[in-house]
């Protein structure tokens, strides 16, 4: 999730049967979703707050950041780091602070926010983040420092990382709205609100051509123009709704997980049905969730994604199951593919799974 239009797709081959490369324990849920660097270090955090730098090989440390504190008791939302065009990580850490890490594992600076901080976006030499608190802020950063352009409050509670199109609006869910937002450079105006009524507990995405992809609680996945109406939308089914941000590919496709265990693909642009990723019954947990995690999309269409049951499944383009692994343990971890096609994604239980082919 970590790139601007939130893709989730990556131009590697992802693994095509469920052999674990590594699996490494983090000593405490591992919820947020891994980032690769420049030099293929993987960038992870857990609930304990965290951060750690691992060899993409073996799993191992390369360095471990401990700010100390946990990560503010927001249990199931799943964050990432960004990486700034001269490598620094930029963390979501304890206590509403956005973090910025160098290379080494040093602090580098630290910017705090009202709220809990969600994934940051890097584009175009600015940093955009949303906290829990429901503002949206804008970032100049440098290897000398962060400093804070201008800062919005879109309502009261954010469960979802801003996006930005490639015409530059940066899009944030808050409450039961999607904000589109105009940067000015030092101020912020909102260009437009949509509103489905319902909670929206998930970051939206931005298609290739611009239409930005949405779920909601409403029982509906919609399709926006870039003028926030509504280009089409789809009906998940009656008491269905998405936990799941929806994942978009250079090609113009549409991935999206729902509370009953599934993941539709549909073409961006149109709305267009072209195909389901239906998870077996034991998917669904308990409480009848299904998909909470974001699917990842390699370059031949395979898709993976974690369920609240416990288990990480991959599964080809046209529908045939390549694996099902059990964690014994929720899955909000947002998937990634990274490098040459490394698989990574964490469980509650504090694992953090690699596997490749």
């Amino acid at each position: 999730m970590a790139d601007p239009r939130h893709s989730s797709s990556s131009n590697a081959v992802g693994p095509t049967s469920g052999r674990l490369a590594w699996r490494r324990s983090l000593g405490a849920p591992v919820v947020a979703g891994a980032v690769a660097g420049l030099d293929g270090t993987i960038y992870e955090s857990a609930n304990n707050g965290v951060l750690h730098a691992l060899d993409p090989a073996s799993g191992q440390d390369r360095w471990v950041f401990n700010p100390g504190g946990s990560t503010d008791n927001n249990d199931d939302l799943s964050t990432s780091a960004a990486i700034a065009p001269d490598g620094t990580v930029l963390w979501p850490a304890p206590g509403g602070h956005l973090d910025a890490i160098s290379l080494q594992g040093r602090l580098e600076w630290s910017i705090a926010l009202r709220g809990f901080v969600l994934s940051p976006v890097v584009e175009a030499g600015h940093v955009y983040v949303t906290d829990s608190q429901g503002d949206l802020a804008s970032l100049s950063v440098s290897p000398k420092g962060g400093t804070l352009r201008w800062q919005l409050k879109l309502g009261k509670v954010s469960f979802g990382s801003a996006a930005v199109g490639d015409n530059g609006v940066v899009y944030a869910t808050v409450d039961n709205r999607l904000v589109a937002v105009k940067d000015s450079g030092t101020h912020a105006q909102t260009l437009w609100i949509f509103e489905p009524h319902s909670t929206i507990e998930v970051s939206p995405s931005v298609a290739p051509d611009g239409t930005i992809v949405l779920g909601t609680n409403d029982g509906f996945e919609y399709g926006l123009r870039s003028t926030g109406s509504v280009r089409w939308r789809y009906p998940l089914g009656h008491g269905i709704f998405s936990y799941s941000t929806p994942a978009v590919t250079a090609d113009g496709l549409s991935y999206f997980g729902d509370n009953n265990g599934d993941v539709d693909v549909v073409r961006a642009e149109t709305g267009t049905v072209i195909g389901r990723y239906r998870a077996p019954s034991k998917s669904l947990s308990s409480n009848g969730v299904g998909v909470w995690t974001s699917p990842a999309i390699d370059r031949n269409h395979d898709v993976y994604f974690g369920t609240a049951s416990g288990h990480i499944f991959g599964y080809r383009y046209d529908g045939k199951q390549l694996f099902d692994h059990p964690t014994g343990a929720i899955v909000a971890s947002y998937p990634s593919i990274v490098g040459e096609g490394l698989l990574v994604i964490g469980s509650d239980d504090g694992s953090l799974y690699a596997f490749r082919n």
